[in-house]
């Protein structure tokens, strides 16, 4: 597999809450996202086009070897929609300064995706006075509170109506969705 850029980096390992301050953190750069999107499926469609490969199709190592790039790219498709969409939310953004808020640097949010783990780098805005702060771009896009995305979500949900609850997390755990045994509550 190829090595990520910095600016690529899918967030694995521990979630984060998005509760800490990350200081200066920036948003992830489109236009190196979109280039290492394009290398990826470069990559796998020289793969699949490559005249030395032998294999047959019902291969397992051919349908493995596929679904593993496959799900890279799956990575950071989502991770380059987030990034696209923070870059334009300025407008959402200066629309809150005006009510009394005050920008507090950006912060990290990880969401557990069909794909695995994408980072989400957001404006923290908070009031002047005091009070809680608020993500306008977690808003815009319509986030709740868990790190779940709703595709997650409704899967997980239809799963647990065919399977028994233990089951559904052991499914939830082996695909790398969650790690944890509340997966299916949220």
């Amino acid at each position: 597999m190829r090595h990520m850029s910095n600016s690529a980096k899918i967030a694995v390992g521990n979630a984060s809450s998005g509760n800490e301050d990350s200081g200066n953190l920036g948003p992830f750069d489109r236009d190196a996202l979109k280039k290492e999107i394009r290398l990826h499926v470069e990559d796998l469609l020289r793969d699949l086009d490559s005249p030395s490969d032998r294999r047959e199709f019902h291969d397992v190592g051919v349908d493995v070897e596929v679904v593993r790039k496959v799900l890279v790219v799956g990575r950071l498709l989502p991770e380059y929609f987030l990034a696209s969409r923070h870059e334009n939310a300025a407008p959402t953004v200066d629309g809150y300064r005006k009510p009394g808020f005050r920008r507090r640097g950006t912060r990290s949010r990880t969401l557990k995706t069909f794909f695995g783990e994408v980072e989400l780098r957001r404006a923290y805005l908070r009031k002047r006075k005091a009070g809680p702060g608020l993500f306008p771009l977690d808003i815009q896009l319509g986030l709740v509170g868990n790190s779940f995305s709703l595709l997650v979500v409704a899967l997980t949900t239809r799963l647990s109506t065919l399977l028994p609850f233990d089951d559904v997390t052991g499914v939830a755990r082996g695909t790398g969705v969650a790690r944890g045994t509340g997966v299916a509550r949220g």
